[in-house]
């Protein structure tokens, strides 16, 4: 399978609630309210976030301002080898 046949397939997936896909355009204020939504409203106790490239930043940026102001939130990261992409798991 080629990367660009790879790539449709995992964009006609749906993608679940709790999943934030972190790019070019997010902004981190938007990222965090997103994610206080995701805590507060909807009461979940995991969110995974993944960026991408020069997104990463905002994405590192977001998550320790949400770890500063819910205290008890911890993150976990995997940094995978080959791919140039940063996963993130938010845990209340």
């Amino acid at each position: 399978m080629s990367e660009a046949t790879e790539v449709k397939v995992q964009e006609n997936q749906s993608k679940p609630n709790n999943e934030i896909r972190v790019g070019n355009r997010s902004k981190p204020k938007e990222l965090i309210a997103q994610c206080e939504k995701l805590l507060k409203e909807d009461k979940l106790k995991e969110i995974h976030l993944t960026a991408v490239g020069n997104s990463i930043g905002d994405l590192i940026i977001a998550v320790e301002i949400l770890k500063s102001s819910n205290p008890g939130l911890f993150q976990q990261s995997i940094i995978p080898g080959k791919k140039m992409s940063l996963p993130v798991t938010l845990i209340a």
